[in-house]
């Protein structure tokens, strides 16, 4: 029974023997398939709105999620996932709206010239 290594979603490798680790997995891993990590950006902890909607997603998480039936230390690290959930759509909005505004520039700049 052959045992093949195994990418997970997050590109973590899952070894069934170590010693594959560089002789099998490595070389065949592109460059591009490094494990990539989300950072905060200092923006959204300067922006009022954002940080008033972050306010409101937590309070209302705790309201809804917080019973007897869950121990509290299970809601606090599942609340931990849901508001970094938020920061990385609200990032990813910004990013969107600020592309869809760098490309409209680019194109009058073009029809400019």
């Amino acid at each position: 029974n052959r045992q093949i290594p195994h990418i997970s979603r997050d590109l973590a490798l899952d070894y069934p023997n170590k010693d594959w680790q560089y002789s099998v997995v490595r070389p065949q891993i592109p460059k591009l398939l490094r494990p990539w990590r989300w950072h905060l950006s200092p923006w959204i902890l300067r922006d009022q709105g954002t940080i008033q909607t972050l306010t409101a997603n937590i309070c209302d998480y705790f309201d809804t999620n917080s019973t007897e039936d869950v121990a509290p230390a299970m809601v606090w690290t599942a609340h931990k996932a849901a508001i970094r959930g938020n920061l990385i759509a609200t990032a990813t909005n910004r990013k969107q709206h600020h592309l869809q505004n760098l490309t409209a520039v680019l194109a009058e700049l073009a029809r400019l010239e």
